[in-house]
């Protein structure tokens, strides 16, 4: 069997020994020297690149043979070619399959979809039970005794307020939904999709307000501003000297705020 040939050959590793390490202390310029270190650049490096960095982390000294070969070996996984294990995967698990990933991909898409379907009809039968109750506590006989059935009066109160105003605010924004739900239909926007229909984008509600009629000069005429007038012992702090509070009204206030017990006897004139 004949030795594996040096990556580097024999002029090449001389001309980098020469050129990188001469002029370094301790260096021998004689050709048995050169050749001990041109040696342990070739049994060593796999590249040109490998044994330039590795000459190139000598600058005072010049290194042993011993100590080239040991910063080759630490070097040397930076100049490696990457193991390609195509072969061996291949081994492994067989050929490469070019559809797996498009089918991965429709059938993510596929499971995003569905969520999103589930949610959306989860929506609408929250939209539509909601308002079947408010329909049913509201305007049914049933519904309305078992409101009249709660023990306690506040609570009993609060469930009848509570319903009212979801079926008014029902019919001011949904007043189609609550139509077909008085008529025992299910309304068309809160229907359950099925696998595959697209889900077609709900008009926008169409909240009514009365109109409001345009300030006019007259309408600004006729309001008085505001008078502030500002105390001159306290300048409007409410607070004096000495941590006591003023008689006017920003100190009244601020007394009633900071002690909020009965305003403490004011003591009598000494005749």
């Amino acid at each position: 069997m004949s030795p594996r040939e040096p990556a580097i050959v024999d002029a090449v590793a001389l001309t980098l020994v020469r050129k990188q390490l001469t002029g370094l202390r301790g260096y021998n310029d004689r050709p048995e020297a050169e050749a001990l270190l041109a040696a342990a650049i070739q049994e060593t490096c796999i590249s040109v690149d490998h044994a330039r960095a590795v000459l190139a982390t000598f600058d005072h000294l010049c290194p042993t043979p011993r100590e080239i070969k040991d910063t080759a070996h630490s070097l040397r996984p930076k100049f490696e070619p990457p193991n390609d294990r195509t072969a061996e995967w291949k081994k492994q698990y067989g050929p490469p399959d070019p559809g797996w990933s498009e089918r991965l991909l429709t059938r993510a898409a596929g499971m995003t979809t569905m969520k999103k379907l589930d949610y959306e009809n989860e929506k609408r039968a929250m939209h539509l039970q909601a308002i079947r109750d408010a329909v049913y506590y509201t305007e049914s006989v049933k519904g309305e005794g078992e409101l009249s059935d709660i023990q306690g009066k506040e609570d009993r109160a609060y469930s009848k307020g509570f319903w009212q105003r979801a079926q008014l605010y029902n019919e001011k924004y949904h007043p189609a939904w609550v139509a077909d739900v008085r008529a025992g239909r299910i309304p068309a926007e809160l229907r359950p999709l099925e696998p595959g229909e697209k889900l077609k984008p709900r008009a926008p509600l169409e909240i009514s307000s009365p109109p409001r009629a345009p300030i006019t000069a007259e309408d600004i005429a006729r309001v008085t501003p505001a008078k502030h007038e500002s105390c001159p012992q306290c300048r409007g702090t409410g607070r004096l000297a000495f941590d006591e509070y003023c008689t006017c009204p920003a100190g009244e206030d601020l007394r009633k705020v900071e002690n909020p017990g009965p305003r403490p006897a004011e003591p009598a004139d000494e005749g």
